[in-house]
């Protein structure tokens, strides 16, 4: 994105001088273009500098890469030093991670037995319903989990935009509630 803003702000001028060079019957609009530059140039560069200037200093390089967002997951996945950091790779679409599906599913079997046991917080429902199906490695929790599946129902897509501050878990009278994480933490 910050190549395409220097490669609009680098245009407008050129644009400006091809249209000056083309049309010289319109001066008033070549003028009026060219006061809209000089204002709008500068005050996006402040713009860009105030925000380079404000957010996290660690967060700064990841502006100035060529590394897609697609790279950047599979490398989160593929380098995690943990298993909740691994497991953020779910929480993207599956463009994302079709290219090391292969390792991720050795991943979840080698691993789901443990998470069944463990419950590590990491894991909510919302994201264990991402994973397929077909990846858990026994045919009981298979079943099992495409039961759970079923009686859940679909986040909105503002609850799902909560992301990890929400999930979705059955209660006791088969029903499924959506509720807040803290909840669910401390109930």
């Amino acid at each position: 994105w910050l190549f395409d803003l220097v490669f609009t702000m680098v245009s407008l001028p050129i644009a400006i001088k091809i249209y000056e060079w083309k049309n010289d019957s319109s001066k008033d609009a070549v003028g009026l273009a060219w006061k809209v530059v000089w204002m709008v140039i500068p005050t996006v560069l402040f713009s860009l500098a105030v925000f380079i200037a404000t957010i996290k200093k660690n967060y700064r390089g990841t502006f100035f890469t060529l590394q897609t967002g697609k790279e950047m997951n599979q490398d989160f996945f593929k380098n995690g030093k943990d298993d909740s950091t691994r497991g953020l790779i779910f929480a993207n679409t599956r463009r994302y991670w079709v290219e090391i599906e292969d390792d991720m599913k050795l991943w979840v079997q080698q691993n789901w037995r443990k998470w069944q046991e463990e419950k590590p917080e990491w894991l909510t429902d919302v994201l264990k319903a991402r994973i397929p199906v077909e990846w858990i490695p026994v045919q009981e929790d298979r079943q099992r989990e495409s039961v759970r599946r079923k009686s859940l129902r679909r986040p909105s897509v503002v609850e799902a935009m909560m992301g990890a501050q929400a999930q979705i878990s059955p209660s006791s009278d088969g029903q499924s509630h959506f509720q807040k994480y803290e909840e669910t933490k401390c109930g």
